[in-house]
């Protein structure tokens, strides 16, 4: 039963994230709870941050041994939500092809999460970096309903290398598939 509690909390502030960023084609979420609310109220603060729990391995994203150096991994591993360098400061929300957008800037380091060398290909790994407002938008993302979260530039969406469960798994972009390993519940 905790379980299911658990969940629903996640599935409840990730809807009240995309609500927040009017993410999607479709119209805001309106679930309406006081939990939904304070949630999107959290978001559209400044010095909002969240971290992100994959579906399907219950891991959540971090760097690489908390680095704090340009070009350090993303990878997956155990949530601690109170570490810094799984936090990501929602910052910069800027509206493009037709969506909102934001970067996501880690709590500890500072630097931004982006695809390593601005790739456009499937596979390519997520690597923080030095915060750009760059015309190419590789340190964009934007997150659906479906919890989803994409690439401003190359589309694609964020995801596990070989859809891995295991912690230290490197965070890539590829296909989008909507597969339990690029879906992600925020949890602020």
């Amino acid at each position: 039963m905790r379980k299911h509690k658990e969940i629903a909390k996640i599935a409840a502030l990730g809807a009240a994230m995309a609500a927040t960023l009017a993410v999607g084609t479709s119209s805001p979420a309106t679930a309406g709870s006081t939990r939904d609310t304070e949630a999107a109220a959290h978001l559209r603060t400044r010095s909002a941050d969240a971290v992100f729990k994959n579906v399907g391995s219950r891991l959540c994203i971090g760097v690489r041994g908390s680095a704090t150096h340009s070009g350090a991994d993303a990878v997956q591993g155990k949530c601690r939500p109170r570490d810094p360098s799984q936090r990501w400061v929602i910052r910069d929300v800027q509206r493009f092809s037709g969506l909102k957008w934001a970067q996501l800037k880690n709590k500890k380091s500072g630097l931004c999460l982006g695809v390593t060398r601005s790739s456009t290909d499937s596979g390519a790994k997520l690597v923080q970096g030095n915060c750009q407002g760059t015309d190419d938008h590789t340190q964009y993302w934007h997150w659906t309903r479906r919890h989803a979260v994409f690439n401003g530039k190359s589309r694609l969406c964020v995801g596990i290398r070989g859809s891995s469960l295991k912690g230290g798994a490197k965070v890539i972009q590829g296909t989008c598939s909507g597969t339990p390993t690029q879906t992600w519940f925020v949890l602020i």
